[in-house]
């Protein structure tokens, strides 16, 4: 987050909502855009956290799988891919295969 300071009108994707707490690096030129593949953490993101309500119109939550809805974003549209998914304790296969990887590098 750091490096991209500077560039104006940043908009980052995150793949795994949790418990939203991303959303507090969100302001006037940075906005987020979650993907969240279950839809009981987005009720209790919102239930139980203020992460996303603080956040404002400056984030949105699809409830999708992220890889493929990351794959129908235009190319370029995302500064920054942050992939923090996980299923138990380990990170879905599909989310961090080569043919996963190149669809970000595109997005």
């Amino acid at each position: 987050m750091e490096m991209m300071r500077g560039r104006p009108d940043q908009h980052v994707g995150v793949v795994g909502l949790g418990t939203g707490s991303l959303a507090a690096y969100a302001g006037a030129n940075r906005r987020f855009s979650f993907f969240e593949i279950d839809p009981q953490m987005v009720e209790i993101a919102y239930a139980f956290f203020t992460y996303l309500r603080r956040c404002g119109s400056n984030c949105t939550v699809t409830i999708a799988d992220g890889r493929l809805a990351i794959a129908q974003a235009p190319d370029g549209e995302f500064d920054l891919l942050i992939i923090d998914a996980f299923n138990s304790d380990s990170i879905p296969p599909h989310l961090i295969s080569l043919e996963a990887v190149k669809t970000y590098i595109q997005s």
